[in-house]
Parts: structure tokens; sequence; C-alpha cells
């Protein structure tokens, strides 16, 4: 219910949780015709809100022929004004890349997730917990062990460190979801808490 949505936003925003990150999941042929009313929705609270728009990525069925290159949609934003990197992206704002959009004294500040498009893998900083123990480095590999059975299996902090620090640094470099014939990202979005 969208009254409802944005009701919920106008009250984190009395309450002072701020920045509001609005995420939009941007498909073709689905809301792809929405990218620029949303941010133009969201110009009057620039000083406050972020619009990230996050490539589909290809779980399951969703496959590349949904996805919309962050290219694509900053050209699609520049009928609201100039598009520009952000001079001093938001701290911890992961994968993320951020732009600027608009004129006047505080543009709109808009992320762009682009995993296909815009490998973001080498510098990616993200770690999912998952309900099941697992520490999961990448969206695209569910391969990882699983913290619970470590801590169920009795392990020391300093192994339960170590362990933590393998996985980690184990990391894979990335993922061939963007080529031609490249395998779908391993598991089920709602499952992992994306």
């Amino acid at each position: 219910d969208l009254a409802r949505v944005l009701d919920g936003i106008a009250a984190a925003r009395a309450s002072g949780l701020t920045p509001i990150k609005i995420n939009v999941v941007v498909m073709a042929g689905v809301n792809d015709d929405e990218v620029v009313h949303i941010a133009e929705y969201f110009q009057e609270y620039a000083g406050d809100t972020i619009v990230r728009y996050i490539e589909a990525m290809p779980f399951e069925t969703v496959r590349n022929a949904a996805t919309v290159s962050a290219a694509t949609l900053r050209e699609h934003l520049g009928v609201l004004g100039p598009v520009g990197l952000d001079a001093a992206p938001p701290v911890g704002g992961g994968p993320a890349r951020y732009w600027t959009v608009g004129e006047g004294n505080v543009p709109l500040r808009v992320g762009f997730i682009a995993p296909l498009s815009e490998h973001f893998c080498a510098t990616c900083n993200r770690l999912r917990l998952l309900a099941d123990g697992h520490l999961r480095t990448c969206l695209a590999h569910e391969d990882t062990p699983s913290l619970r059975d470590f801590l169920r299996s009795g392990v020391t902090n300093d192994a339960l460190r170590a362990a933590i620090r393998g996985i980690v640094l184990g990391k894979p470099a990335g993922h061939e979801a963007h080529l031609p014939g490249g395998r779908p990202f391993e598991g089920v979005m709602t499952g992992i808490g994306g």
C-alpha cells in the first residue's frame, strides 16, 4: 500500500531517522518507467533522503534480461538536471556508487548498486550473517561454512576468529552472472536478507 509506505517514510523523517535510503530494484519492462518519477518525488527531500537504484540480480528466474544498467538510469535521470559523481559519498555506503541529480542548493543524492553493469566485487565490503549461521561474503555464492556449526562444536574464540578471517579472506573475486550463459546467483534473495 503506497500510502502506508509514504506515511512510514514521513514518520521516519519526523522522528529524525535520517538519512532515509529509498531502495528501488529496477526491472526492464516492470518499473523502469518509474525511475525519473521516484527521483522527482524525493527531490523535495534531498536534504535527508538518498534514492538508491539497484540492478535486478539474477536469482532463480530473474535473468540479465531484466537488468537496466546504471548508465542507462543516469541517462534517464538527466531530464531532472545535471547528473554528476558525488564528491562526498556517505560513509558506510557499501557497494553503491553515489551521484547527484539536479541543481539548486541541495541536489538529490542518488546511489547505484550495479553488480552486473558496473562490477564492484573488488571493493565490496558487505557480509551477511544468515539465520542458519552462514556468513555469506557474496550474494552470488552460498558456499561458506556455518558459524553456527563452529559455535556448536565448542571452538574457542580464537578458533572462531580464525574461521571468520578465513571465510572473509576466501571471498570470491567476483561472479560471472553478467556474462552470456553465466550462472545465476545462488540461493533465494528473500532468504538472504538482501
